[in-house]
């Protein structure tokens, strides 16, 4: 499925995930249960009733554990309701 077919709605946000990294700061490499979600992502596209705070392409800060995660083509999704977006990063 291409991307441009998938079009949030409702006050809903499609985010791309950042890569979460295999191995701390210190070097020491992270087992699975101790990973924690990423909460920075980039904004693929925004719903109706989103006001212009969000936009495409911006990279954002989330509450942990929110939305929904999709996996198309081997990629990993995340379809958010907007007030889950708590920071933009410049």
């Amino acid at each position: 499925m291409e991307m441009t077919r998938l079009k949030p709605v409702n006050g809903h946000v499609l985010l791309r995930l950042d890569e979460k990294s295999e191995k701390s700061t210190g070097g020491i490499i992270l087992l699975d249960e101790s990973k924690k979600p990423s909460t920075t992502a980039t904004v693929l596209g925004v719903g109706n009733g989103i006001d212009d705070q969000i936009k495409p392409q911006e990279r954002v800060i989330v509450k942990p554990y929110a939305g929904k995660e999709i996996e198309i083509d081997d990629k990993q999704y995340l379809l958010i309701d907007a007030r889950y977006i708590i920071a933009t990063l410049d």
